[in-house]
């Protein structure tokens, strides 16, 4: 018995649809790289920023009174060790 040799065009379709695929998958991770890097960057930013309002007396007592529950959020994020860069 003889086996059917594959068809080179097919093989060939297949191979360019395979590399487009990869390539286009490769941007998308480029792209979601590129913008978590950014989004930690401006995380990290706003933390430092919460850090100098809060430890201003009149605005920590200006927060804690009129929005505690704001206030407690904004500390958590402060104190969140892994945003110590």
């Amino acid at each position: 018995m003889k086996l059917k040799q594959p068809n080179k065009a097919i093989d060939e379709n297949l191979k360019r649809e395979l590399e487009a695929a990869i390539s286009q998958m490769e941007d998308s991770l480029k792209t979601a790289s590129n913008t978590f890097r950014d989004d930690v960057v401006n995380l990290v930013n706003l933390s430092r920023y919460l850090r100098v309002v809060i430890a201003k007396p009149k605005a920590k007592s200006f927060l804690n009174q009129n929005y505690p529950d704001i206030m407690a959020k904004l500390e958590k994020i402060v104190n969140d060790p892994s945003l110590d860069v």
